[in-house]
């Protein structure tokens, strides 16, 4: 960073051994405030981002030094494939530049990493899912400790058809067992667009489903991130009767803890399958259940979500939340299938979404489901909490026989209650006091263009 150290090389009597006079091949002696430096190691070559200045005594361990974002580098796209070794599950990576992944064809990311990915603010582009593996996404799963931060992911094309899909993560597999894991200033943008799916289906802006049981003590933390993720499924027609739950960050979280915390979503999720399904959707998460814990707090959406189901026949239940698809989620039908989450809490949190409708049709045993914050608590047995939470008092909620009629639909309630939360008129959203007073604080959010959009991070 300093002009004396750009272009030089530093000798290292070891790659353990880094202090803070540098014998340059220039010969210049040179004490830094901090720099850039790339280390070749045994099992790859090493990128460390920035090392502070420090007195780092010989044969002290790279990991104890006092640097951050060090990992193997990744600066092209043939680097970027080495994440895809699943022998590499384990290490920690680093971008040291935006990857075009246009060129490389579908990817098939590593099962269970739980490694440090670093992304120093670049982004991965073009970055293509398909197959048909149990899990597809980034990473198939993530396993313990795994930590991501700092990057944006710009999905290209995508049409996998998975049991469970996410852009980051397929599932949280736990294949090493419980740990935390955490998932920071990401951001995911792009469309992912479905056919035709078989049997349950979880898809997911960055986790399509936690897939664990009775394991809420397993915390993954979604902080200060943002899901600008289309999720399309277009005319599916299987009959076969499984659940199917879309989510702008996850798809349905399972037996774990999940905290999603000042992170939102804008994308649109239109869901269509004429199956005898659960179909289900949420701008944040689609379903919670199963032992699941999930506390959602000061989050907003602002993308529509459409579920529609047009059989002719059969049971089949759908339901659609501006911020939740539903709570504790089973197919009309089948009363006896209790899928009770543990708890969960939605606090602070704004429900701002274009529409929020289900389009059914045909004969047969439906339910339709709808509500600004939450479609429906189907749960039987758990504690729900929803706190302040506030919501466009004039959008588009209820069941419509067709798209063209969203727009008529308006089911506005009243009150701070769980499936509609306070209603706001538009004209009051549009200024920052509103937002401040529900928990937003401006060392987080950006209002700079309230008065025509809605806040981002800073």
């Amino acid at each position: 960073r300093d002009a004396a150290m750009q272009g030089r090389t530093a000798t290292l009597a070891s790659k353990t051994a880094i202090s803070t006079t540098w014998s340059m091949t220039t010969g210049l002696d040179y004490t830094p405030k901090s720099f850039i430096v790339t280390l070749k190691t045994d099992d790859g070559t090493y990128y460390v981002s920035e090392v502070l200045a420090a007195v780092v005594s010989s044969g002290t361990a790279l990991q104890a030094l006092n640097v951050t974002n060090a990992g193997i580098r990744i600066s092209n796209p043939n680097e970027f494939a080495v994440l895809g070794d699943n022998s590499k599950k384990d290490k920690d990576f680093a971008l040291s530049s935006d990857i075009d992944l246009a060129d490389s064809g579908a990817w098939d990311g590593p099962d269970g990493y739980s490694g440090h990915f670093y992304g120093n603010g670049y982004t991965i582009k073009n970055l293509v899912l398909a197959g048909t593996a149990s899990e597809v996404g980034l990473f198939k799963s993530l396993g313990d400790g795994a930590d991501l931060q700092d990057f944006t992911v710009e999905v290209s094309t995508a049409n996998p058809d998975a049991t469970y899909n996410g852009i980051l993560f397929g599932g949280i597999s736990g294949k090493g067992g419980p740990g935390n894991k955490t998932l920071q200033n990401i951001t995911v943008r792009g469309s992912l667009v479905f056919g035709d799916i078989s049997g349950a289906t979880n898809v997911g802006g960055f986790i399509g489903s936690t897939t664990g049981q009775n394991l809420a003590a397993d915390e993954i933390l979604i902080d200060r991130c943002v899901s600008e993720l289309d999720i399309t499924l277009k005319n599916g027609t299987s009959a076969q009767e499984a659940s199917v739950a879309f989510g702008g960050f996850t798809g349905c979280i399972v037996g774990r803890k999940v905290i999603i915390t000042n992170s939102y979503s804008t994308g649109s999720l239109r869901v269509k399958n004429n199956g005898n399904r659960l179909l289900v959707a949420g701008s944040i998460t689609g379903d919670i259940k199963d032992n699941g814990v999930a506390e959602i707090i000061n989050c907003y959406a602002s993308g529509s979500v459409i579920v529609e189901n047009q059989t002719s026949s059969g049971n089949r239940s759908l339901s659609a939340g501006g911020i939740i698809g539903i709570i504790g989620g089973r197919r009309t039908g089948y009363n006896g299938d209790t899928r009770n989450p543990t708890s969960v809490k939605v606090e602070n949190c704004a429900a701002v979404n274009a529409s929020v409708i289900t389009i059914s049709g045909g004969t047969g045993l439906v339910r339709d489901n709808n509500g600004r914050l939450c479609g429906k608590n189907e749960a039987t047995a758990g504690t729900y909490t929803f706190t302040n939470n506030f919501a466009w008092l004039e959008m588009p909620v209820g069941i419509v026989a067709n798209e063209a009629l969203a727009a008529a639909a308006n089911e506005t309630g009243a009150g701070n209650n769980l499936n509609n939360g306070e209603g706001i008129a538009l004209t009051t959203l549009h200024d920052k006091t509103i937002w401040v007073n529900h928990g937003f604080t401006e060392d987080i959010w950006d209002f700079s263009n309230i008065a025509t959009d809605w806040p981002t991070l800073k």
